[in-house]
């Protein structure tokens, strides 16, 4: 190596939106639920 190192940094932000999947509708056409009102589920194993 030469001594230099690549350092990688990733900024997120998780958001709820107000449509069911049932409804059809691309997520760009929706809106998203104020942090308050978002509930956060754990992931579903498949």
């Amino acid at each position: 190596m030469d001594g230099s190192a690549t350092f990688y940094s990733f900024n997120y932000q998780i958001k709820e939106g107000n449509c069911s999947a049932q409804r059809g509708l691309a997520w760009q056409d929706c809106d998203f639920k104020d942090s308050e009102e978002a509930v956060t589920s754990p992931p579903v194993s498949l």
